[in-house]
């Protein structure tokens, strides 16, 4: 059985189906699931010779839209996806074609929350495995790809901000720190960087190598004041910002993690398969030397130096020494703001300023540039304001300011 097709087109088929297959029952399956992944559409097959396909006048119980979405629902839940099935004559004299509708996922993805198997000549095929998400790529079911987990946040972003703009029939003033929220008919507050969050948490869920990109991490540190962040949301954005730095101590300070959950995040990072890791092992020894005890320390330089990748490998060589870190941490505080160091900045302009940052970074400002440069510094700079205990750990004097 085969033919994905996108919607609104047609795509004839003459492939075979046995409703007692159990591979063909998985295969369908893992093609529903893609389909509506990608924004739905149509699966047909059957055959337009002799008198229809295997089984074509049961076809109407084997394809009942609640049974079988009953049927996929095993396999995603608690996601659901919306199907509805039909017999079609074929253009040939006599042939029946079985079509099956499948809907656009309105909060994609759907991911499988068990393993699709069965058994063939003594031993098990795998179909699709738990945990995993599959999208259309031409007429295949696939494993989804970065593209596929950017296309998704993007898509329910836009469809946020319609929703918004819909939703705003009179456009007034608001007083500073105000701010416009659209509430849904359940009474659910509904924000474009909450629904952002919610999907990528999803998303990395699924797959641990799914971080935000540096794009989304500024639309969320903009949104930052009026985030509540949850235990989830919150290490997704440790995982994403040590391997994009600059709003990385923006985020530290707004999560303040204990000691138990920062090293079990960094040793994660630490273990981790994704692809942008490089900027990740400065960032791991920064937070490592500053907000662990020296035990906890060597045991993440430790976990550097073993690493195959030689980016941590080399990371732990060179810069491990807690005390040589804290000295270079130290001198982030004399980075100049107006006409003097950071340290004596007053916070209403670092955060200001910080503001600006981002919004400059988020409007296509490269990211090689001393706004990029001077973000974390000034992240650096207000956690350690929070956190008085810590000035104490470099080991100077209190800021002014």
């Amino acid at each position: 059985m085969d033919g994905i097709v996108p919607e609104g087109r047609t795509y004839g088929l003459k492939s075979r189906y046995d409703p007692g297959s159990a591979a063909d029952r998985l295969d369908l399956i893992k093609q529903v699931v893609a389909l509506a992944n990608s924004g739905g559409g149509e699966i047909r097959f059957g055959s337009d010779e002799g008198s229809g396909p295997p089984g074509a006048g049961a076809a109407g119980q084997h394809f009942d839209a609640v049974t079988f979405a009953g049927l996929i629902d095993r396999y995603i839940a608690p996601d659901h996806v919306e199907i509805s099935t039909s017999l079609e004559k074929a253009d040939s004299s006599g042939g029946c074609v079985v079509v099956i509708k499948v809907q656009a996922q309105e909060a994609p993805p759907v991911v499988f929350s068990r393993d699709g198997r069965y058994r063939h000549e003594g031993r098990e095929v795998a179909v699709f495995r738990r945990h995993t998400v599959v999208s259309c790529h031409g007429t295949k079911a696939e494993l989804a790809t970065r593209a596929d987990y950017h296309r998704w946040t993007d898509t329910a972003v836009r469809a946020e901000r319609r929703r918004i703009l819909e939703n705003l029939g009179l456009v007034v003033s608001l007083p500073p720190g105000a701010a416009i929220q659209v509430v849904t008919g359940s009474g659910e507050v509904s924000s474009e960087p909450r629904v952002l969050l919610d999907r990528s948490v999803r998303s990395w869920r699924a797959d641990p190598s799914k971080l935000l990109s540096r794009q989304d991490l500024l639309v969320l540190f903009l949104s930052r004041r009026g985030l509540t962040l949850e235990r989830a949301d919150g290490e997704l954005v440790l995982h994403s910002a040590l391997r994009r730095r600059p709003t990385l101590w923006f985020w530290v300070d707004s999560i303040h993690p204990d000691a138990a959950q920062l090293a079990r995040v960094l040793l994660e990072a630490v273990a981790g398969s994704d692809r942008d890791r490089s900027d990740a092992a400065s960032s791991i020894i920064d937070l490592s030397a500053l907000l662990l005890d020296p035990a906890r320390h060597e045991e993440i330089v430790a976990a550097l130096g073993s690493s195959r990748y030689k980016h941590f490998h080399d990371a732990a060589t060179r810069g491990g020494d807690r005390n040589g870190v804290l000295t270079r941490l130290d001198r982030l505080r004399d980075r100049r703001l107006g006409t003097g160091p950071l340290r004596t900045a007053k916070q209403n302009d670092i955060e200001a300023t910080a503001d600006e940052l981002g919004r400059a970074l988020l409007g296509g400002v490269s990211s090689n540039t001393a706004a990029n440069r001077l973000l974390g510094p000034l992240g650096f700079e207000l956690m350690l304001r929070h956190r008085p205990e810590l000035i104490s750990a470099l080991g100077v004097a209190p800021a002014r300011g």
